[in-house]
């Protein structure tokens, strides 16, 4: 909710990512739904993306990680290294 309140009334569009909105579904899915929600971000700029769960979206690389945590991984630090700073005014 504060995400949200911050969002408002900053006049930003307001993306949140939940882990059941990303992870299941298809081989692939879950980066096209980064990909997606960066991309809405991007075209509606300014925005606030906000990670919910963000240790159960993205694995700690420490450990084994199958093909697909790989790839998920990548896919965000690739669109979160494409952002481009606001300055914010009220």
């Amino acid at each position: 909710m504060i995400a949200r309140l911050i969002a408002t009334q900053t006049r930003r569009s307001y993306y949140p990512i939940a882990p059941a909105d990303v992870l299941g579904g298809n081989v692939g899915e879950s980066v096209k739904l980064i990909r997606k929600v960066f991309v809405r971000a991007r075209e509606n700029s300014p925005s606030l993306i906000f990670l919910d769960e963000m240790d159960s979206l993205f694995p700690d690389r420490k450990g084994i990680l199958s093909q697909h945590d790989v790839q998920l991984v990548d896919q965000f630090l690739i669109e979160v290294s494409a952002l481009e700073p606001t300055t914010m005014s009220f």
